[in-house]
């Protein structure tokens, strides 16, 4: 609007009609309005503010070029850094996921379903305990060359976890079945030393898991002590629902009779379990695998007869050769128990519950 420019409300004065008066003066104020627009009078626009961050220069006027663009760029520096971590097993990556929930990235070594004691290492596997922020293992000599790729590859500054560290492995059972029984009390391991034969499965017994957990909490807190409380917090959840396990494994073990608690398995490995729920175990194998004689064969048809036995049991990851033929000389059932992760049981929990309920849906 020009200088000088004024509104003339002279017509107004003197009008005798009301309705007249109205209209001259809804004529003024739309005169008005053009008038404003032309002097370049605009409606002032409000800035969106970045909904992940409050900082300088994360403000944007809604339209401009690169707003949508900055949004994103703000959603994405808002997403945590994930602690990197590497599992020896497919139990102890469970385990992990459920202390470090979403805070972790965790590469499992020995793929769900394979045997760790012949696991070959790959490239991959040299990259990426390289790179982790934290190892956790199970110690107990389960993984000997482990050993030698951590010394070998893993960065100074990574926590390392052994997960039954402070855990006093039992000594492995004396085989009723010739080819696995041993005279000696130790064997060599690639450091050229003599070790007792200590039994390294103690996950198979919850009661060890929670001691697992705790460790496995401890090497979080270590690598991330920012935030400790919250991987204490899962720590202690998951620890109810483990005793909560044990509940329904005692239960399930109730009601095969005390004279049928023998576990007759291809891998020696349940051991710790059977301690737990009153079994007696008894394996073809031993702990490291190996091969079933002739003798094992009808050393282990004179046990299943002796006992009255109506199963025996073997390991998806293992052959079932000659448990299948001991079962079919014997007229009896063969049961599947796992002591590893697989596609059908893919954690620990459901794990330990499908063998509560195959040992008792075979043995009672």
């Amino acid at each position: 609007m020009n200088p000088g420019t004024r509104l003339d409300f002279s017509a107004i004065r003197g009008s005798a009609n009301r309705r007249s008066r109205l209209l001259v003066v809804m004529s003024i104020l739309a005169l008005s309005v053009a008038l404003l627009a032309a002097c370049g009078t605009a409606a002032t626009t409000v800035p969106a503010r970045s909904l992940a961050s409050g900082e300088p220069g994360a403000e944007r006027l809604a339209g401009e070029p690169g707003a949508d663009a900055a949004l994103a760029s703000s959603d994405q520096s808002a997403e945590p850094e994930l602690i990197s971590v590497v599992a020896s097993t497919a139990v102890l990556a469970d385990l992990v996921r459920q202390v470090g929930g979403n805070r972790v990235s965790i590469y499992n070594l020995v793929p769900p379903g394979s045997d760790v004691h012949t696991y070959q290492f790959t490239p991959r596997d040299n990259v990426e305990v390289s790179q982790a922020s934290l190892i956790v293992s199970n110690g107990a000599k389960l993984f000997v060359s482990l050993d030698r790729l951590i010394r070998g590859s893993a960065s100074p500054d990574a926590v390392q976890v052994v997960a039954s560290d402070g855990l006093t492995p039992s000594r492995m059972n004396e085989s009723p079945f010739p080819s696995t029984r041993h005279d000696d009390d130790g064997h060599d391991d690639d450091d050229g030393q003599v070790h007792l034969r200590g039994d390294p499965h103690f996950w198979l017994d919850p009661h060890f898991a929670v001691h697992y957990v705790n460790q496995i909490a401890n090497g979080l807190v270590a690598t991330d002590p920012v935030n400790a409380q919250e991987y204490l917090d899962n720590a202690a959840e998951y620890i109810s629902q483990l005793e909560a396990l044990d509940a329904y494994i005692s239960a399930k073990i109730a009601e095969i009779p005390s004279s049928r608690r023998v576990l007759v398995t291809f891998h020696d490995a349940y051991g710790y379990f059977g301690s737990r729920y009153g079994f007696e175990v008894q394996a073809f194998v031993g702990s490291h695998g190996g091969d079933v004689a002739p003798d094992d064969i009808v050393a282990v048809l004179d046990l299943v007869g002796d006992r009255n036995l109506p199963a025996v049991f073997s390991e998806p990851q293992f052959s079932a050769d000659a448990l299948a033929q001991v079962a079919h000389d014997a007229g009896i059932s063969v049961g599947i128990i796992r002591s590893t992760l697989d596609v059908d049981y893919a954690t620990y929990l459901e794990m330990m519950r499908a063998n509560a309920d195959a040992l008792a849906a075979n043995l009672r």
